[in-house]
């Protein structure tokens, strides 16, 4: 009896391993899903400062500008579409692997009140390492997923094993989805559409699920000593004065500093007709390098950061800030 339930244990594993191994290979590559795998690769406890949201926060920070003018390093942990409910297990992962000393969370997303699609939930899981606070994510009555979802985002291959006619040579790389670590979640873009005028009216309401996050993740930093900071970053297709009001209401209620950017365009000298990539929803490479010039400042400014002068992590991030440059100037 003992012997067939160690072996039914060993298969068990095996079979599990197994399974995992085979999502390495049938889960599709994606530039979105790298910001969150990329961010394992960060050395354990070297980031100053953690970077949470969606689009307006990989789009709207370059974590690389920052270590070039004030030495401070950070990182883009966004994803696509994401809700406060999904950052709230980001944070909670992050610090599984990091002690920043500031957290900055995208304050648009608590208007935000539709469900999270599940093509952008695979973006976000997926990428994300199997372990409590995935299982705790995908298992949250908030995502309003099936058992079958449930399941097959602990075991992607269920939900991708039809791929195996499209697989290619690069399916089968050790090197697969994985990039120069040189953005650190940024999402470079070059492209220039100005703002042509007009607003849109999508999100005017506070989202009560979403302030319930916002409220959990002011509470995850109390905990873990971290300083939250909330902010709206430039989008003036998408913000008003209304919105602004009730978030500062909330983050005084939460006890959390609030900064909305633009209260400060003028001094940033953000320019819509040559900063934004898409019409005024996002900036591009030029907008985010004032934007990322002056959290930079303030930050330097308002807190105390480690001195990485003499550690092996300022040489990478030397090295990485090289290649990010020539990136950018191509």
């Amino acid at each position: 009896m003992k012997k067939e339930i160690i072996r039914a244990v060993i298969f068990i594993v095996v079979l599990v391993i197994a399974l995992l191994e085979l999502a390495k290979i049938f889960v599709p590559e994606s530039k979105h899903s790298t910001i969150i795998s990329e961010f394992y690769n960060e050395p354990k406890n070297t980031l100053d400062v953690i970077f949470v949201g969606e689009s307006s926060v990989y789009k709207g920070v370059s974590p690389m500008r920052i270590w070039e003018k004030y030495k401070i390093t950070s990182y883009d942990y966004g994803s696509p579409t994401a809700k406060l409910y999904n950052n709230y297990y980001c944070i909670k992962e992050a610090l599984k692997y990091q002690k920043p000393k500031v957290i900055v969370l995208n304050t648009d997303q608590l208007f935000h009140n539709e469900q999270m699609k599940e093509e952008y939930k695979r973006l976000l899981y997926d990428a994300m390492k199997l372990n409590k606070n995935k299982v705790e994510a995908i298992m949250d009555p908030v995502q309003n997923n099936s058992r079958n979802e449930q399941i097959s985002f602990i075991f992607p291959i269920l939900r991708y094993h039809s791929r195996w006619m499209e697989l290619e040579d690069e399916d089968f790389s050790k090197n697969k989805g994985e990039y120069d670590n040189i953005f650190k979640g940024y999402w470079l873009v070059k492209k220039i559409e100005p703002y042509k005028g007009g607003k849109s009216n999508k999100y005017q309401e506070i989202s009560k699920t979403e302030l319930k996050y916002f409220e959990k993740i002011a509470d995850l930093c109390k905990e873990n000593s971290i300083e939250l900071i909330a902010v709206e970053f430039p989008s003036i297709q998408t913000w008003n004065n209304s919105k602004k009001e009730k978030v500062e209401q909330i983050a005084k209620d939460n006890n959390v500093r609030f900064l909305d950017l633009h209260d400060v365009l003028d001094e940033i000298g953000i320019d819509w007709s040559k900063d934004t990539g898409d019409e005024g929803y996002h900036l591009n490479i030029s907008g985010t390098e004032k934007i990322s010039d002056y959290l930079g400042k303030f930050l330097r400014e308002n807190y105390e950061f480690e001195n990485y002068k003499k550690e092996e992590v300022y040489k990478s991030w030397e090295e990485e800030l090289i290649k990010y440059n020539e990136y950018k100037n191509k």
